[in-house]
């Protein structure tokens, strides 16, 4: 939500953070930003949050449960072995050079086709798609 409020508090505890401050070192958050957060303990808004990149949205915090369950609803009505894989190639690929990357996309999809096959029937395949696709569309130059 926008009137979140986001931050590391550990300083004045006693503590530097830990696993806390590595991993707000290491998402994209420009230093300065990140040693500032972390050193005087102080927090940062919803809006500031998803500015660094700290969240993936911010809205309204009237619209937030709406917005949550539209989002989990949307995600939910996805195939669940492309959801499953591409978490896989996430967490694994994300450290990654490209070229390895890559290379995982491929034992990644390798292991995804196992589980399903998206050209076996694409019919069903499209239909498991919510929102994606609109099967009932035709070419308008082709009768």
């Amino acid at each position: 939500a926008d009137t979140a409020q986001i931050g590391m508090p550990e300083m004045p505890r006693g503590s530097f953070g830990q696993i806390a401050t590595s991993t707000l070192f290491h998402s994209g958050v420009p230093i300065k930003k990140a040693a500032y957060m972390a050193l005087t303990a102080r927090n940062v808004s919803g809006v500031e949050a998803d500015r660094l990149g700290l969240v993936s949205l911010c809205v309204p915090e009237a619209e937030l449960e709406a917005t949550t369950n539209g989002i989990a609803m949307e995600i939910a009505s996805r195939h669940a072995v492309p959801l499953q894989h591409h978490k896989i190639a996430v967490q694994m690929g994300r450290d990654l050079s490209l070229k390895e990357a890559m290379r995982v996309d491929q034992l990644v999809g390798a292991r995804q086709a196992r589980g399903m096959d998206p050209v076996a029937d694409i019919e069903a395949y499209l239909k498991s798609q919510k929102g994606g696709t609109n099967l009932a569309y035709k070419r308008p130059d082709v009768g």
